[in-house]
């Protein structure tokens, strides 16, 4: 009688899925922050006291994200990867509201609204490559000239506007 292999998703696999699906520096820091909340979950998870969320530190609730993972994978998984996929999706958001944070205080506003997030990933070159396709509800359009429409050589009379490229 043969056994099934039944496969089961663990921190390895969620890693090298965050490798492969962020570009650049975020994907570096994202698997740095992976890295430390599943060390953290590793060395105190026989700690009955606290829950997982606590032992980790982290915000997202790590068995809602092992619900959303069960719900695609539809086979085991490993408390590791929750962990790991929660405190990858924390850094994404904590990055995206500490620049769109910025861009709010930089005009002298206390909220951050709509415009400011849009404003962050458009400029951000890793995060526009993410959420390039994204369209953000009431945060207006960016401003943006193709650089082969911008007139070359000095500024004259023809040619007396300056023109910002995005």
């Amino acid at each position: 009688m043969k056994k099934k292999k039944i496969k089961t998703a663990t921190s390895r696999e969620v890693q090298t899925a965050v490798r492969l699906f962020l570009p650049g520096q975020l994907a570096k820091f994202a698997v740095s922050e992976g890295t430390k909340a599943l060390t953290k979950f590793t060395v105190l998870k026989n700690e009955i006291t606290k829950r997982n969320q606590e032992i980790t530190g982290l915000q997202f609730s790590i068995s809602r994200t092992r619900n959303h993972i069960r719900a695609v994978w539809k086979e085991r998984v490993n408390k590791g990867a929750c962990v790991y996929l929660a405190a990858t999706m924390e850094y994404l958001c904590a990055e995206v509201l500490e620049l769109a944070g910025n861009c709010s205080r930089d005009q002298k506003m206390i909220r951050i609204t709509p415009r400011h997030i849009n404003l962050v990933i458009r400029k951000d070159e890793d995060l526009n490559k993410l959420c390039g396709k994204v369209t953000i509800a009431s945060s207006g359009k960016i401003p943006f000239i193709h650089p082969v429409l911008i007139p070359k050589g000095p500024l004259n009379e023809s040619n007396k506007f300056s023109y910002q490229v995005y």
